[in-house]
């Protein structure tokens, strides 16, 4: 299934866009970010680079740089550079 980003939405490079997933209006997904399977970006969201947003979330929050949300709460779990040893 197709993914849904607004008109007025940006996504940057090298993005990851799982099916079913949804950017509302007016909001920025930072470049090298990865949304799973049936995840939400609020309207008027901005999500850093480098955020994983985990299947089912809904992030109604702006994300800082590499953070991962993996639960429905959208609260960051970890930072992406502790998972990868940046």
């Amino acid at each position: 299934e197709h993914s849904s980003v607004a008109p007025d939405s940006h996504v940057g490079n090298s993005c990851y866009l799982g099916s079913k997933s949804t950017i509302g209006s007016l909001s920025f997904v930072g470049s090298n970010s990865f949304l799973g399977l049936g995840a939400v970006v609020s309207t008027k969201v901005n999500v850093a680079p480098e955020t994983v947003i985990g299947a089912g979330v809904v992030l109604t929050r702006h994300s800082a740089r590499g953070e991962v949300f993996i639960t429905d709460l959208a609260k960051p779990v970890s930072n992406r550079s502790d998972l990868l040893d940046l």
